[in-house]
């Protein structure tokens, strides 16, 4: 639960349901701690085991999103309580989530979480946890072993480091499935600023994650532009196109990777006539565009 992208309220909780998804029970609480607890990750293992994950931001973070009435609130953390907090939560249980242990912390995170092995081993596989959010010295995609039973987390291996023209990029919500055959598939959010790539890579395992593939990028079309135009597919008005920085767009070109321009119709906020003369005009100054898909 949140009430913005970035909210010191956030908490993570948890509903059942016993009838296929048909109905749930109210929610309960599993992770709320002094910070903006966020996106969570939920996976089971052996019978009844369920392990709920979390992050969060420090109080500095936090101060730069608030809202004036929630200053009071993060005035009202001290120093001991947010480093009793801090980081890449997650929490175990043994009985289907009815219960849960103590508070663990994570030397990496992931939105979504660790996955359970076919071995019935637990692996997370998550970028390196940073008190200042992500680093790009430190930056770096790793994969642990959870123990169930206390919490400790064991290290396998790392993903190398995703380069962009020679430069590091961010590897961001990694997340792994196994296959049939045993072998670990990772698939790794990428982005580098100043271009502003928004991709996706690509890594294997054949030895339970203790070493892994050297990453692919398995999208062509991915930047801000280049992803059907986030600044579109989000619904803004056309006139914002106008003003994103067009170095995105050159870098596409020069690549010669083709764009798919995708215009977001919501009735009285993005069909104007004017806006969208604009994405007209846009488009046609961008010799790489190869088709606008116009969505209700």
């Amino acid at each position: 639960y949140r009430l913005r992208h970035i909210c010191p309220f956030g908490k993570a909780v948890m509903m059942t349901s016993t009838d296929d998804g048909q109905t749930y029970s109210s929610p309960s609480l599993v992770i709320d701690t002094c910070l903006d607890d966020r996106d969570c990750g939920i996976a089971t293992f052996g019978k009844n085991g369920v392990i709920v994950t979390s992050f969060n931001n420090t109080v500095n973070f936090q101060r730069k999103h608030a809202l004036p009435e929630e200053m009071a609130h993060l005035d009202s953390i001290t120093p001991e309580e947010e480093a009793r907090d801090l980081g890449a939560t997650f929490r175990l249980s043994y009985d289907g989530g009815n219960t849960f242990g103590p508070l663990y912390k994570s030397p990496i995170t992931s939105p979504h979480g660790p996955i359970e092995l076919k071995d019935g081993s637990v692996m997370w596989l998550g970028r390196t946890f940073s008190c200042e959010n992500a680093r790009m010295e430190t930056d770096a995609v790793k994969a642990y072993r959870v123990n169930t039973e206390n919490g400790t987390m064991e290290y396998l291996g790392e993903i190398e480091n995703i380069t962009v023209d020679g430069n590091k990029a961010l590897s961001c919500e990694p997340y792994a499935i196994e296959l049939e055959d045993g072998t670990i598939l990772a698939h790794i959010r990428v982005q580098y600023y100043p271009i502003k790539l928004f991709t996706l890579y690509q890594s294997k395992s054949t030895d339970g994650g203790k070493t892994w593939t050297k990453p692919k990028r398995i999208l062509e079309i991915g930047t801000a532009v280049g992803l059907s135009s986030v600044a579109m597919l989000y619904g803004c008005p056309t006139a914002r196109l106008t003003t994103m920085e067009l170095e995105e767009e050159r870098y596409l070109e020069a690549k010669q990777v083709k764009v798919s321009i995708r215009h977001v119709v919501v009735p009285g906020i993005t069909d104007e006539p004017v806006q969208l003369a604009r994405l007209g005009a846009f488009m046609a100054g961008l010799p790489n565009v190869v088709s606008l898909d116009v969505l209700p």
